[in-house]
């Protein structure tokens, strides 16, 4: 089954989105390890001549730039923050479903939100 990774702010709720990067979490660990590395290349990457490709697309380096710092996450294409409880329920309250985002292990229910 295919599971494409992606790198998310969740205090932003915003998501670097790469094309088809099928079991590729190992990269997105990678990518927030250096967060502040990539970050940094912002400024090099403004020109034509400078970019920081992927074989899964290009990696946003303005994104990285107005995020680091931000707790970034590995989330796949259905909703799952790596390293978080992801459990699959039910919400009450829109009747839709999601991964729970709490950490593993938690107490009481499970809710889309979390520390991460």
């Amino acid at each position: 089954m295919s599971r494409d990774f992606h790198v998310y702010c969740a205090l932003c709720n915003e998501r670097h989105d790469f094309q088809d990067a099928n079991w590729q979490e190992d990269l997105m660990r990678e990518l927030i390890r250096n967060q502040e590395a990539i970050a940094a290349l912002g400024s090099l990457c403004l020109g034509a001549d400078v970019w920081l490709d992927t074989n899964y697309g290009r990696v946003d380096t303005g994104w990285f730039a107005l995020h680091v710092g931000h707790g970034l996450v590995v989330i796949d294409e259905y909703g799952k923050v790596a390293d978080t409880c992801g459990k699959h329920f039910k919400c009450a309250g829109c009747d839709t479903q999601h991964y729970c985002r709490l950490d593993q292990g938690h107490d009481g229910e499970c809710k889309k939100t979390g520390s991460t």
